[in-house]
């Protein structure tokens, strides 16, 4: 992912983001989350999760693999509550792409203040009339992005966004193992989802906003 135009990064983001290229057309969700989440996927009656996995390192400096937490791949209703005024509006440079286009998303400022931008790409997919996320605990976003009065700035999803794979060091001996995704995007619905503090001083929370393409 790229960014550009009037914004300032005033932190380095780093993330991972997942290819456009060559997916099969024909597949199952449970086929295609599993190629995504890889081993920590699973189901358990009926639900998809992902489990996080830490690690900590022995005394040579092996790693030593502990699940920290699952958390559920579905969306649920309450956890996408999209804010509903223009204060910042997120465009996308075409309604469909095909697979291998890269996808621009602008994220317009549409108010006199500066807009921080916290999480800059969540990622949704709709698989059988169901919203699930194709990012959870994929990617790992420092600091913030601030946008001017009536400014904007531009990210991109494409292949060229993450190379090798990247050890994340946490606190104290634990790290977090971020590995390089090489499963492309399917065909089908999804929305790319931004919170922000329109306020910077006064939010006690950031609000959701999103914009949707598709992929034929």
């Amino acid at each position: 992912m790229r960014f550009s135009g009037k914004a300032y990064l005033v932190i380095t983001v780093l993330f991972l983001i997942l290819p456009l290229s060559g997916c099969t057309p024909c597949f199952s969700t449970e086929k295609y989350l599993e190629s995504i989440y890889g081993n920590g996927f699973r189901k358990t009656d009926g639900t998809y999760y992902f489990d996080k996995i830490h690690y900590s390192f022995d005394e040579n400096n092996n790693p030593i693999k502990r699940v920290a937490h699952s958390s559920p791949i579905e969306v649920p209703e309450e956890d996408r509550i999209f804010y509903e005024g223009n204060e910042l509006i997120l465009t996308s440079s075409k309604d469909t792409y095909i697979q291998e286009e890269t996808v621009e998303i602008t994220i317009y400022n549409n108010t006199d203040t500066t807009i921080a931008c916290d999480d800059l790409n969540i990622l949704d997919v709709n698989l059988d009339g169901t919203w699930y996320c194709l990012n959870l605990d994929q990617f790992v976003v420092s600091g913030q992005l601030w946008i001017g009065p009536r400014e904007y700035s531009t990210y991109h999803i494409d292949s060229d966004a993450f190379g090798a794979n990247e050890v994340i060091p946490v606190e104290g001996d634990d790290a977090i193992m971020i590995h390089k995704i090489e499963v492309p995007l399917c065909k089908g619905l999804y929305r790319s989802i931004v919170s922000a503090r329109l306020n910077i001083d006064n939010d006690p929370c950031p609000s959701l906003f999103y914009v949707e393409f598709e992929i034929v």
